[in-house]
Order: C-alpha cells, then sequence, then structure tokens
C-alpha cells in the first residue's frame, strides 16, 4: 500500500488499483475464514460456528463483486460494461441480502404439539 501511494501516477487510477487490491486481499481471507469456520462447524456443529460460516460467505461474495467491478473500471474505465459490472455487483449483493433475509425469517422446523 505505501509503494502504491510513493508511486502513484494517477490518482484516479491509483484509487482503483489500491481498492482492487483491498478487495482482492478480502477475498483471500475472508474465503479462508469461510471454509475453516465451515471444516470446524462440521466437525462440532454450534449456532456460533454457523453464523461465522454466513457472515464470511457473504463477506467474500462481496469481495469478489467489489473485486470484479474494481477490475473492469481498472481495465475498461469509462465504457458501458464497467457501468454494468458495477450495476451486476449490486445486484448480486441486493439479491444475497434479500434471500438471506427470507430465510432468517422464514420458520425453521416447526414443532408439531
Amino acid at each position: 500500500m505505501l509503494l502504491l501511494m510513493i508511486f502513484k501516477s494517477n490518482a484516479e487510477k491509483s484509487n482503483v488499483t489500491t481498492g482492487l487490491i483491498i478487495a482482492a486481499l478480502g477475498i483471500v481471507a475472508n474465503t479462508w475464514f469461510w471454509f475453516r469456520y465451515r471444516r470446524l462447524n462440521g466437525k462440532n456443529p454450534e449456532v456460533v460456528l454457523s453464523a461465522q460460516v454466513k457472515l464470511y460467505r457473504a463477506k467474500s461474495l462481496v469481495d469478489a463483486c467489489v473485486c470484479a467491478a474494481l477490475a473492469t473500471v481498472l481495465f475498461a474505465p469509462g465504457t458501458s460494461t464497467a457501468a454494468y459490472m458495477d450495476m451486476a455487483g449490486n445486484v448480486a449483493v441486493a439479491a444475497y441480502l434479500i434471500v438471506s433475509g427470507i430465510l432468517i425469517l422464514k420458520p425453521k422446523n416447526a414443532v408439531a404439539v
């Protein structure tokens, strides 16, 4: 990050590059945590571990969408492709949040009395 700041040539492109690097590192870290917590939850299922799996899965998805949009802006700046990719990322994140919200509100195995 420090080298990017020192050697930046174009402020707008540098900001995209910095954001892309941060998003890519986020994908790596969050995906690692996602799989780690999924493995731990498989061995010893717990509510907290299950919540962590969902959290890091969501963070990985968001980072991937941000990374794809920023990569498009970096390699095809000012094109309609960049605008569409940004819109597609927004729709993917919104759809994930809506589906997650519906699943949270949906009653789980109702107990028959």
